[in-house]
């Protein structure tokens, strides 16, 4: 078969690499769950800037109760309990910047 041009692949290597494969695509979808939209990562700048709820609110043209939806969604994917704990792995992340 390899005259042929052909790959040979033990068994015991297309196991391992399918293995890595599914890994690698278990990590994938984990890293989109965790992604934050574009309006959390407005959410979270304002908030890095030092904006309250009721300021963030107004600057997004949002209520205040979709910035607390918004800040609870931020809360899982960044694995944070508060705003100080998600603004700083945010910018850990790059995606805040502060001033």
């Amino acid at each position: 078969m390899a005259a042929g041009g052909e790959t040979v692949l033990s068994p015991q290597l297309a196991k391992s690499m399918l293995e890595e494969v599914r890994r690698l695509d278990e990590r994938a979808r984990n890293d989109e769950e965790r992604m934050v939209t574009k309006r959390e990562e407005e959410v979270l700048q304002l908030i890095a800037d030092g904006c309250s709820t009721p300021e963030v609110a107004e600057r997004l043209y949002i209520s205040q109760k979709t910035v607390k939806n918004h800040l609870a969604s931020i809360y899982q994917k960044l694995d944070a309990r508060d705003r100080t704990q998600a603004v700083l792995q945010a910018v850990r992340m790059g995606i805040v910047h502060l001033d």
